[in-house]
């Protein structure tokens, strides 16, 4: 009788054991979640990067602060400079031009005085073929009316020619043949004069017109139109 009250007893204190064990993990376990939970919080409140708020207006000062200008303000410096003309320009359109008359031309960087002196339509140049149905041969007179040097090639590379003023056009193709063709380049100073060819081919029709290419115009990179026109009976 004595060992089954002392067996008893053993069972008794044992699970006793395991139930305050079994408690212990528990809580143990419970900590362990709460202090996850307190370092994810801590790292939402001191983390490098909270997408639950919204971005600071700090880049953007930076940004600034490291160069990055406005455009309207890149522009209004430019003006003031002299460098660019941002404008739309005081030179008005000249659409109704004919060979022998000179145009006032302004760019955002210069202005300057193009004289389309005389033309010749040829099939053939030099025993070179063009591309397209003929050669135009343009002979011009160029004054830089600007305050500061100009490239010849810049003035004289915005134009072209073209049977449909709706359509595209084609420019100076001089350098692409190996024709005998008066060509000037380099600077131009203020105030001086040079006469020269271009080399431009088209398409065969009663009308040809030479004029400012269109999109230069449209971009405003040159502010103002020039339009010649002139037919086959015009070329020399």
């Amino acid at each position: 009788m004595k060992k089954i009250i002392t067996f008893s007893t053993m069972v008794l204190i044992t699970s006793t054991v395991l139930v305050a064990c079994g408690e212990g993990a528990d809580k143990a376990s419970e900590v362990d979640g709460n202090h996850g939970t307190d370092q994810e919080e801590q790292v939402g409140e001191e983390g490098t990067v909270d997408h639950s708020e919204p971005v600071s207006n700090e880049i953007d000062d930076d940004a600034n602060s490291s160069g990055l200008i406005d455009k309207d303000e890149l522009n209004e410096e430019s003006n003031e400079e002299g460098s660019t003309n941002q404008d739309d320009g005081n030179t008005e359109d000249q659409l109704d031009l004919e060979i022998g008359d000179q145009a006032t031309i302004e760019t955002t960087i210069s202005s300057f005085e193009f004289t389309l002196d005389s033309v010749e339509i040829k099939d053939e140049l030099n025993a070179v073929v063009p591309d397209l149905d003929v050669f135009i041969v343009v002979d011009f007179t160029l004054t830089n009316i600007y305050d500061e040097p100009i490239m010849i090639e810049d003035a004289t590379g915005i134009f072209e020619v073209t049977t449909d003023l709706d359509g595209g056009g084609y420019g100076d193709v001089s350098e692409q043949y190996d024709v005998d063709v008066k060509t000037v380049t380099g600077e131009l100073q203020p105030g001086e004069t040079i006469s020269g060819q271009l080399v431009m081919e088209d398409q065969t029709n009663a009308e040809h017109y030479i004029r400012v290419n269109s999109g230069l115009v449209a971009s405003s990179s040159v502010k103002n139109q020039a339009i010649w026109t002139f037919t086959e009976e015009d070329s020399e």
